[in-house]
């Protein structure tokens, strides 16, 4: 009955899942628009396969500082893994102002920057599994005609679907009473050849638990992740579980684009990736010691999936990408699988 009511009252205008969903990316680009910046602090508490030994589950804490406006962003991360750190914290800073990004990590002292936009661990990303804007996701669910009422948790849902290609569906639950914002986001993987040989299938669920409301404005604040894999006519075996939880939000605090550039203290080799060189920061700012680094330099920074890193702190991104992107490799694999 509660879900015939909600399903009711959903129904009522407008009349048809379709028009629901139009409704839904009108509601949803407002609410971007309305978002200028924002400043966020959440954490997260992994575990992973991955991360663990002789099978089991490995798990990794982290703590992050966003800081965005429109295409600018930093972020500070503080990642301690049970498996790759020994119980020691890693903190790794990302930036991006808009013309070239930054990084550091300042327990080794070492840091980079390049005129291209770096990594970027954003929020968003991480709960609705993809850095494209939501309106966007939604209008590109429109054109496959999927929309439909569901039910879940007692509630009525809009439930839409975007074709990935390749038989990957990205599948949204869309709640009308928390801003059309998803409330589950699933990735359902196209079913591949195991090990074994038997038919494997990967499927990413985010349950969005909480959200954050400044007026009509929404923004998650509490989900949990969770990669399960299913091999033949077996049950499924988790290989993956994270819960994200935000502490606090401030939505269009005043920033400038000095907010989104990191300012290396005194004494921090940096490795400029453009000029290829390594400097040391001096007490002014200046850059001193000034060496080239080959491209093939075992000693110098080189380059990974994007995002330098130095041989001696390699574990720094190892344990930051499993925390916050481990799912991707996975994805990204298993597409490549796909076009061999």
């Amino acid at each position: 009955m509660p879900f015939l009511l909600g399903l009711a009252c959903c129904l009522a205008d407008p009349q048809s899942p379709a028009d629901a969903l139009e409704v839904a990316i009108a509601t949803v680009e407002q609410q971007e628009r309305e978002i200028r910046s924002w400043r966020l602090e959440y954490k997260t508490t992994a575990r992973t396969r991955s991360l663990g030994l002789d099978g089991k589950m490995g798990g990794q804490r982290s703590e992050f500082v966003e800081l965005r406006s429109g295409d600018m962003y930093r972020s500070s991360m503080k990642t301690q893994s049970d498996a790759e750190t020994k119980g020691a914290d890693d903190v790794v800073e990302n930036a991006f102002d808009g013309t070239g990004s930054s990084q550091f990590h300042p327990e080794a002292g070492r840091g980079g920057i390049k005129s291209a936009r770096g990594h970027d661990p954003a929020f968003l990303s991480l709960v609705y599994t993809t850095d494209r804007p939501l309106s966007e996701m939604l209008k590109r669910a429109a054109e496959s005609d999927s929309a439909r009422w569901v039910e879940s948790r007692g509630r009525a849902l809009l439930e839409c679907r975007v074709d990935e290609r390749n038989g990957l569906w990205r599948i949204y639950q869309l709640d009308p009473r928390q801003g059309w914002q998803p409330v589950r986001v699933v990735l359902d993987h196209p079913p591949l050849a195991g090990p074994s040989g038997e038919p494997s299938r990967e499927v990413l669920t985010v349950d969005v638990l909480e959200f954050f409301q400044r007026d009509a404005v929404f923004v998650p604040k509490m989900a949990h992740r969770v990669i399960d894999r299913f091999e033949g006519q077996r049950a499924g075996v988790r290989d993956y579980e994270m819960q994200v939880v935000a502490s606090s939000l401030e939505l269009n605090p005043q920033v400038a684009a000095s907010d989104f550039r990191i300012a290396f203290p005194e004494g921090t080799e940096v490795f400029d990736k453009d000029r290829r060189v390594l400097f040391t920061v001096g007490p002014n700012g200046e850059e001193l010691s000034v060496r080239h680094v080959p491209a093939s330099g075992a000693k110098g920074p080189v380059q990974a999936g994007g995002l330098w890193i130095w041989w001696a702190d390699s574990r720094i991104w190892l344990a930051v990408s499993l925390a916050v992107c481990g799912l991707m490799a996975g994805i990204v694999w298993r597409q490549r699988r796909q076009h061999t």
